[in-house]
């Protein structure tokens, strides 16, 4: 079954994210990145990796299966999905007592050759101001 195009503008529901300084040294040392800025708890300073944004997205880009007009995939074809290009702007670092707010919303659906491509953009905020901390686009055919 091909993708509606009725997802165009869906979005999903919000998913809060407690970050601690654990979880953003794990992930940089999980790329081998030892830099102090990621790693340093003794100076209350532990940011997070340029590419940390992209974790908290992934649970949101499985929640698209539930959005209004998904249904229209069966399952064997939603996973047979292929992540075609990622697109991640950082507006400020990831910090170590941050909560984070990150949410899908589709934005277009095309045909392409091998069938069709979507296109979404991922919201991450801080879940206490609102402020946006990042915001990816996300294409998968």
């Amino acid at each position: 079954m091909p993708l509606n195009t009725k997802m165009v503008g869906a979005s999903t529901s919000a998913l809060l994210h407690d970050v601690d300084a654990r979880w953003l040294m794990a992930y940089a040392a999980s790329l081998g990145d030892l830099n102090p800025l990621y790693l340093d708890t003794a100076a209350q300073s532990v940011i997070g990796h340029p590419l940390f944004p992209v974790w908290p997205e992934w649970p949101v880009i499985l929640n698209i299966r539930e959005m209004a007009g998904s249904q229209t995939l069966t399952a064997q074809e939603s996973a047979r999905g292929v992540h075609a290009d990622h697109d991640l702007h950082i507006f400020r670092p990831v910090r170590a007592g941050d909560k984070l707010s990150t949410q899908a919303t589709m934005i277009g659906i095309r045909s392409i050759k091998p069938g069709a491509a979507y296109t979404l953009r991922l919201d991450t905020t801080d879940a206490n101001s609102g402020e946006l901390v990042a915001r990816s686009y996300q294409l998968g055919i």
